[in-house]
């Protein structure tokens, strides 16, 4: 933790009028003169606390003005907050890898995507580097998707269906119902990934609508990767 600053503004008043009755309270204790602004300055070191002083012996006493001061211990106060809220990070990242050791491998599995992928995985991993936990939600939601890892397509895979069905949404004249039915599967793919039915969907339509596809430059076949 950063050292604490040696002093502290620990009151301030406000006096413009130093010839009251109480004016004695209104004169800087060090120099005796009248005073507008009363500053309390304490020693952390030490404990000793000098009251009233004018901001001129207050630059006398410390080195520092006081709003010098007052800025040194925002800083350090930002300081213990940071450092507090990543201890509170590191305690919630432990109790949640306790808990989702292996909840956390299996995001890591379908995040690399070697043998099953899901988008979203990486996400849910973002959220976990950044705040330290998954919500109750998220780890639910997490363990219902491991669960099903596989129904997933690999990277390589998702990648090879992801092209045929751009090729056949802005190159090909799809129906009604086929281009409908490609856009909601496209849509949540990037979410959730390809699983291995709605990719047989996919190849399915590209076997019926195979003769636009013939008739297309082989820049463009070759573009998106198809091989049908």
């Amino acid at each position: 933790m950063k050292e604490m600053p040696r002093y502290r503004i620990t009151r301030k008043e406000h006096a413009p009028y130093p010839q009251s009755s109480d004016g004695e309270s209104r004169y800087c204790t060090r120099c005796k003169r009248p005073i507008t602004y009363l500053y309390e300055v304490t020693d952390t070191k030490t404990g000793e606390t000098i009251y009233p002083l004018g901001s001129d012996c207050v630059y006398i006493v410390t080195g520092l003005t006081p709003s010098a001061i007052s800025l040194q211990w925002l800083e350090h106060e930002a300081t213990i907050a940071r450092e507090e809220d990543a201890l509170e990070l590191l305690r919630k990242t432990k109790e949640w890898l306790t808990a989702n050791t292996d909840t956390l491998t299996a995001l890591e599995k379908l995040a690399d995507g070697s043998e099953h992928y899901l988008p979203i995985a990486s996400d849910l991993l973002a959220n976990l580097e950044k705040w330290g936990t998954l919500t109750p939600k998220q780890t639910a939601l997490a363990q219902t998707l491991i669960a099903k890892t596989d129904q997933y397509l690999s990277y390589s895979e998702y990648r090879e269906i992801t092209n045929l069905g751009y090729l056949l949404n802005f190159h090909i004249r799809l129906g009604r119902y086929d281009r409908e039915l490609l856009s909601d599967i496209n849509t949540k793919a990037l979410t959730w990934g390809y699983t291995v039915n709605q990719a047989q969907v996919i190849r399915k339509l590209a076997q019926r609508y195979r003769k636009q596809i013939a008739t297309l430059s082989p820049a463009t076949k070759n573009s998106y990767f198809v091989n049908l």
